[in-house]
Parts: C-alpha cells; structure tokens; sequence
C-alpha cells in the first residue's frame, strides 16, 4: 500500500534533502536586486537576472556587516546557502554576506535611454497633450487576462457607467510585448478610435517591467496622437513610458480614476448650472431693482426739484449781474468815445475854418505855415470853411511876434 505523508512531512523531507547538497551550501550567486524591503530588520527582495528570479532573506546581524546601501537595480555577489521555509513549502537564498558588483545592466540600460529620451525633449511638459475631462471611448493597451484589466473597468463603469471602453490585448512582458504594445498604440493613433487610450500592467521586477523601457514603446507613446496615460506597475515603479506619457498614474486603478470622472458628480455640477442659468438672471435683475429703489431714495435723487430751483435762482442772480456789469461797461465806454469824439473834433482843421480862419497854399499843395515861406508874385489858393479862392501876392511883410 502506497505511504500516506502531510504535508508538513513533504516540506521537511525536501528541506533536509536541500539541506544536505553541497552545491547548494555556501554558494555564491550573482545577480540583480530587486524589490528590496526590510521589516523588523531583515530584508527580503529578490536577485534576478534577465530569465529567472530567487527569493533572498538577509536576516539583522547580516545587513550591519554591508559596506553600501542596497537598492532595486543594483548588481551583487551575494554568498549563502539555499533554504526551505517547511510552514509555507517555500524555498529562498539565505544570504550569510554580499558585495556590491556595480550597477545591473537593466538599471544601466534605462538610466542611459532615460537620459537620450530626455536630451530629446521627449519628457518635457510643454508637449503632453491635456486629458480630455469627459471622454466617451477609452482604449486600454493591456494583458487581456488578469486583475489589471478587472480593475480598469469596474473602477471606470463604476465611476461613469456610459463610459465606452475598449481593450486591445498584449503581451505586458517578454521579447514580444514591446512590437506588440507599439502596433496597438499605432493602431489608435492612426483609427482615432478613442479619446484617450491606458497603457497599464500590474507590477513586478525590473525584468517583468522592461518591455516598458524599451526605445520601440516609448517612440510609440511619444507618436500616438490620442493623449496616452500610463499606468505601469506599483507606485514605487517608474518606467520610460511614464515619463514619456502625458499623464503617469500609480497604479491601474488610479488611471482609470483619472481617465473619467464620477457620473454623480458631473450630473450634479450640470444641475448646478442649470440653477444658476435659471436663477442668475433673475436674481441679478431683482438686485438691480433693489439697487435702483435705493438710488432713487437717496437725496441726490429725491431733493432733485429744490436743487434746480436753487440752481435757477443762482444762474437768475448772475444774469442780473452781469447784465448790470455790462450796462456799466457799456455806459463808461460810452462817455470814454464821447470824450475821444470832442477832442477829434477840437483837432479839426475845418472846424478851425469854421470859426473865420482860413488856410494859405503854396503852388506846389504845401501849406504856407509863414510868412517867411513866401514871396512877391506866389501864386496861392486860399482855402475857407465854405470855399476856395486863388490870389498872388502883391508884397511880403514880415512881422515880430510879442512873445519872442
């Protein structure tokens, strides 16, 4: 009859047989870190290379012997002994000491395109395109199995349920998963078929996350004409195709967070709206009525009447005045032009005549101003208030004036 073990039984056989084996004792294993976290003093990651992975545990007194700072990417020689953990079946690296061999050639491989993409401007945020804030169609550029798609699309039929959503499936990992997540980016980009389109897979090592740092994925990204949100692993994960994307989000959930907004809430602001087209108006015209009334009240508007009348009254008495200063003016300019007129008239030539004077001229139309200007024979015209007379002088007698 066949032997009946427990499982307890199983796991402690293999660990006594993994136990024994010399090549499993006190080994050395190179390798990448990845996933590294300490709890309660002991870490726990994974050392991987480009096709497989092993469990590591490196316990307190351990870790205090390092001489660098372990971190995801970095490349170690690490020396210990393989082990099974019998309550779980699970077999992992029990590390006894380990050395820094230089930076993995993954971490090498995306600093150094992460570096050209950003020299290119790939990464700059002057050219993301915005995301639209109500879009009808999502395509989703993902695995079509698995819980990454499940939780894209209850989160987003949960928060809009009218929300249109494609997914157009890939390989999210292996030698494949790079052509195959470009095709489809370019398919989008060329059919316009969405509004904006979630590249997204669940998380992992730097292995399992490569297809996402490759050249072919992020030129993808960078060409497609519809706004492109990744979405690639846990929150600690960053790859090329988020900061080549237009938007990064933390996890798939988030992106489909931020992909569409809540139903409920968009209705609700649209009835806000609506109240305030419908009320703003007339609120604001029962504002101005109320406004108008308090103006119309005010006494720069109910006192109008008596402030005219006092304004007629003033604008009254300065006609009054000036009339009155005009009508002096007037009768002193007067007296000014009757005196200007007297004393034209006493300068008067002919008025001289007037009172039996006469006046001498000479033949050459001089006036004969003295007796010294003229001589016996002249011919003279004598010119009187009411005529004129021609003579010649018969003799010249000059006189002494008394006052000289």
């Amino acid at each position: 009859m066949t032997s009946v073990y427990n499982v307890s039984d199983i796991n402690l056989y293999i660990k006594q047989l993994i136990n024994c084996d010399a090549n499993l004792t006190n080994i050395c294993i190179t390798g990448e870190i990845s996933n590294y976290t300490v709890k309660n003093g002991i870490a726990y990651f994974k050392l991987k290379d480009r096709s497989s992975a092993i469990s590591c545990i490196m316990f307190r007194d351990r870790l205090a012997s390092l001489t660098f700072i372990p971190q995801d990417g970095t490349k170690v020689l690490a020396v210990g002994t393989v082990d099974v953990y019998v309550p779980y079946g699970t077999y992992s690296f029990r590390i006894q000491r380990m050395e820094a061999d230089g930076t993995g050639k993954l971490y090498e491989e995306f600093e150094k395109l992460k570096k050209e993409l950003s020299d290119r401007g790939w990464f700059d945020p002057a050219r993301k395109k915005p995301l639209p804030v109500m879009p009808a169609k999502i395509g989703v550029v993902t695995s079509e199995s698995g819980a990454v798609i499940r939780d894209i699309l209850n989160i987003a039929y949960r928060r809009f349920p009218k929300v249109k959503i494609t997914v157009f499936p890939v390989s999210v990992q292996g030698v494949t998963a790079s052509a195959e997540i470009a095709a489809q980016l370019a398919r989008i980009s060329r059919l316009k078929c969405c509004d904006v389109v979630i590249v997204a897979r669940g998380g992992g090592s730097i292995e399992d996350l490569w297809a996402f740092n490759e050249l072919k994925t992020a030129k993808a990204i960078y060409e497609c004409e519809v706004p492109v949100i990744s979405a690639v692993g846990h929150e600690t994960d960053f790859t090329i195709a988020d900061f080549v994307a237009d938007k990064r989000a933390a996890t798939p959930s988030e992106a489909a967070e931020i992909a569409v907004p809540v139903y409920t809430e968009v209705i609700a602001k649209l009835e806000d709206y609506k109240r305030r087209l419908v009320k703003g108006p007339v609120e604001n015209i029962n504002l101005k009525k109320a406004e108008l009334q308090r103006l119309a009240q005010s006494p720069c508007f109910s006192k109008q009447d008596e402030k005219i009348k006092n304004m007629r009254f003033y604008l009254d008495t300065k006609e009054e005045k000036i009339k009155t200063a005009i009508g002096n003016l007037s009768q002193l300019k007067g007296q000014q032009l009757s005196s200007l007129k007297s004393r034209l008239l006493s300068l008067n030539p002919l008025a001289v005549l007037e009172r039996g004077y006469c006046v001498v001229k000479k033949e050459d139309g001089k006036v004969a101003d003295s007796v010294s200007t003229l001589k016996e024979e002249d011919k003279v015209e004598i010119i009187f208030s009411d005529g004129d007379a021609n003579a010649e002088i018969l003799s010249v007698e000059r006189k002494e004036r008394e006052d000289q």
